[in-house]
């Protein structure tokens, strides 16, 4: 059901926050030219491990995603084999390297709409952009709040305290100070958040 006015799920999250749907007219903050209008999963997103439980023969329970969804007619038969096509880890994968979780959660969440360094949005987040690429690292931001510290940058290699990209992320909806996503996010991603913190701790530059 399209809700075109928007609305508001309670207690939908699991920590019993809820969740909220936006309007209509929000629609193209998001979906634009920009970002290339369809959002949704890649290829590197599906091309891993999955336990799917699908009660498919032709399907394992456990197995690649790709090789899942062929295996059910759901896609066409592949063209190369999974481990030559691109694969993004899992972000709460805790034995995958802290850079690469870090870079697949912020171009999940944050890539869409962060795609370049000149657009208005700051910025390229996407997993493709290496550190020196993404025009983030000791960049100022274009927009300054008062409630940073002295100094800071959109991130600051090894600085958590100091880096805009965490503030954002770490802004409570209802303060106004520019939370992260704009859209449908009521509360703080505190895991997400976490990861992130770590990751930008452990930078030492911007190479």
């Amino acid at each position: 059901m399209l809700v075109l006015s928007g609305d508001k799920v309670e207690g939908a999250h699991a920590d019993g926050t809820d969740w909220t749907i936006p309007s209509s007219v929000s629609c193209t903050q998001c979906h634009n030219a920009e970002s290339g209008f369809a959002l949704g999963l890649e290829l590197a997103q599906l091309n891993g491990p999955l336990e799917h439980g699908c009660d498919v023969e032709a399907a394992d329970q456990y197995g690649n995603q790709m090789e899942m969804l062929e295996a059910l007619g759901v896609i066409e038969p592949l063209d190369f084999p999974t481990d030559s096509m691109p694969t993004m880890v899992d972000p709460w994968d805790e034995e995958a390297p802290l850079e690469d979780r870090a870079r697949a959660y912020l171009h999940s969440n944050c890539g869409s709409c962060h795609t370049a360094p000149e657009n208005v949005c700051s910025g390229d987040l996407r997993w493709s952009a290496d550190l020196a690429q993404m025009g983030v690292c000791n960049v100022e931001p274009k927009i300054k709040l008062e409630e940073w510290a002295p100094g800071t940058m959109l991130l600051a290699p090894g600085q958590p305290e100091r880096s805009a990209i965490l503030f954002h992320m770490n802004a409570e909806q209802e303060t106004g100070a520019m939370p992260m996503p704009p859209l449908g996010r009521d509360h703080v991603d505190r895991k997400g958040t976490m990861l992130i913190r770590d990751w930008i701790a452990s930078l030492e530059g911007c190479e």
